[in-house]
């Protein structure tokens, strides 16, 4: 190995009081940086987003009817939403709503028989428990529904609440962990919990599959520095 020159020698030694002036300098700005934070509460916040599978199917089913009367069409369109309902939950389904969004009436111009008024209705039907259109379709079929459509995947609501649920859990894993690690370059340690604060926003679809669902997350926690009372 080559030895140092006489003058690189004297340059190097000349150099390492200054070195070790910096790092007590940076020592020093430390812990003042520490004594002054180290009763500060500790703030914390994580991102977090998962897929889940849906649970719950919406489609609209649309029915025609006619009738001598146009009070007594109406009121045979309207009826179409509780035979709905009740076959939807003979067959073992459970209904999650059921609404009526569109109706649509007019007089026949024919005097070939005796139903002057022909009409069109729609009920939008929320079904819990199947991600299958052509399940629920096919259980319904006695109700002659002249089309079916309007296809949706959503979650219940306690298959939404369980999703919450399991990202809170998640988003407390990375909080905490984020918050020890301040905790630890404050020289104290983490207290317990002041506040927590969790939202929750349903993205679109899964572009992987059309029953699965995005949901993201994210919590703020605030907690206190070891001894605090």
């Amino acid at each position: 190995m080559k030895a140092l020159s006489a003058a690189a020698a004297v340059a190097i030694t000349a150099l390492l009081p200054h070195i070790a002036f910096a790092k007590d300098e940076e020592n020093n700005a430390t812990s003042r940086w520490q004594a002054q934070v180290q009763d500060q509460p500790i703030r914390a916040a994580a991102s977090v987003q998962d897929e889940f599978t849906t649970d719950q199917i919406t489609l609209s089913l649309q029915f025609s009817s006619v009738h001598q009367t146009f009070d007594g069409l109406i009121t045979t369109l309207r009826r179409r939403k509780s035979d709905v309902i009740r076959e939807t939950q003979q067959v073992g389904m459970h209904v999650a709503e059921a609404t009526i969004t569109h109706m649509e009436l007019r007089q026949r111009r024919s005097n070939s028989d005796d139903f002057k008024y022909f009409g069109n209705v729609t009920v939008l039907l929320t079904v819990t428990g199947s991600t299958d259109p052509l399940d629920v379709a096919s259980r319904l079929k006695r109700l002659s529904a002249r089309s079916v459509g309007e296809l949706r995947y959503s979650l219940s609501e306690s298959a939404l609440e369980m999703a919450e649920h399991a990202l809170r859990s998640q988003a407390l894993v990375k909080i905490k962990h984020e918050a020890a690690s301040e905790a630890r370059l404050r020289n104290t340690e983490l207290g317990n919990m002041l506040r927590f604060e969790f939202e929750t926003h349903v993205n679109h679809g899964s572009p992987s599959a059309g029953n699965v669902v995005v949901i993201s997350g994210r919590g703020l926690a605030v907690f206190k520095p070891h001894g605090q009372q």
